[in-house]
Parts: C-alpha cells; structure tokens; sequence
C-alpha cells in the first residue's frame, strides 16, 4: 500500500478528494434507487412491459455485483486511482447515453456501462481513502464515505420523483453529467504526480 499521507500535496487536498468520491458514491447508489421511480414513464415511453423494464435496474445490479471483487483485484495489480478515474469516465458517458430514449437495447447497454464503471469505482474507493488519510482521520472519513453512500440510496425516490415532476425521464440519468464533469476535471483531485 502506498504512503500518502506523507505526501504534503496530497494531504492538502485530502478532503476535496475524499469530497469527490463521495459523490461518485451518491452518484452510483442514486441510479440503484433513482430508476424505481421512473420505471413507468421508461416502459410507456418504450413500450416494455413492467417486467421487461425491470431489467434496466436489475442489469445494473447483477454487473455490479460480478464485477467488484474482479475490479478490487485490477485496481490492487494496475493502481486503485487509475481504475477509479477509468471508472468515473465511464459512468458519466453510461448516464449520458442512458437518456437517449431509442430503444430499450440501447438503454441496457448504458446501463451496462454504468454497472461496471460504479464496480470500478466502489470497489477502489475505500483503498484509495485509506491510502491517503493517516490512521487518526481514517474512521471519520471511511464513516464520511458511507454516509455519503447512504444518502444516494435514501434520496433516490425522492430526487427522481422530483425531477420527473417537471422533466422528462431521461434527467434521471443526466444528472450524473455534472458530477462527473466535476469529478474528472476538478483539477484538486488526486493532484499528487505519485498518484498518476
């Protein structure tokens, strides 16, 4: 395991990071509990019956779910941080094409793509946290992390009932763009040449 918190850059910026991965994990748990919501308007929309629409959650769940432990042990061989921003870039491009309401192969193979992009990133977000914060601050920010994990989970029926409100429901999806943009470009993440 690498050293960082001796790493003065990187210890400078440790909260905005572990800021960042906390909401690729509000992002990843959000699309598990958002898309319940919308799961009408998608199959009407589609024309799918309920039980075929609800292959766009369980997708998602099931490559989550094949691929964690898989990518664990990439990040552990190739560097957890790598596959993290692999993980987020992905993410977003899978929430990006999720809205385009062509059919509803298209959709899964977003879905698809989110499903292994969030693998990527929750399985090496706890690693790269206890990489970079010193053992005194390690519990408060492993227990940062997971409340931010448990908000995605509870405020997804709320947010999609929300946006679906007053927007179509491929915002749903889109909402993830932003953050991801945020993620990948905000340059005070993992600003250390060590983690490259």
């Amino acid at each position: 395991m690498n050293d960082f918190t001796k790493d003065p850059k990187v210890q400078k910026r440790r909260w905005w990071t572990i800021t960042t991965i906390g909401l690729y994990a509000v992002m990843a748990t959000l699309d598990t509990s958002i898309i319940n919501v919308a799961l009408p308007f998608i199959s009407h929309d589609l024309t799918l019956s309920m039980s075929k629409a609800e292959w766009i959650v369980s997708i998602y769940l099931v490559v989550i779910c094949a691929l964690l432990l898989v990518m664990g042990s990439i990040g552990d061989f190739v560097g957890k941080v790598k596959i993290y921003r692999t993980g987020t870039i992905l993410f977003t491009l899978g929430s990006f094409l999720a809205d385009f309401d062509v059919n509803f192969q298209l959709l899964l193979i977003a879905r698809v793509v989110e499903g292994v992009s969030a693998a990527m990133t929750m399985a090496n977000s706890m690693g790269i946290i206890s990489e970079v914060f010193s053992i005194n601050e390690r519990g408060r920010a492993l227990g940062l992390f997971a409340a931010f994990t448990s908000i995605g989970s509870i405020a997804g029926p709320a947010v999609g009932g929300l946006i679906l409100s007053f927007l179509p429901w491929g915002y749903i999806f889109w909402i993830n763009v932003p953050v991801g943009y945020f993620g990948n470009f905000n340059r005070s993440l993992f600003s250390s040449k060590r983690f490259n």
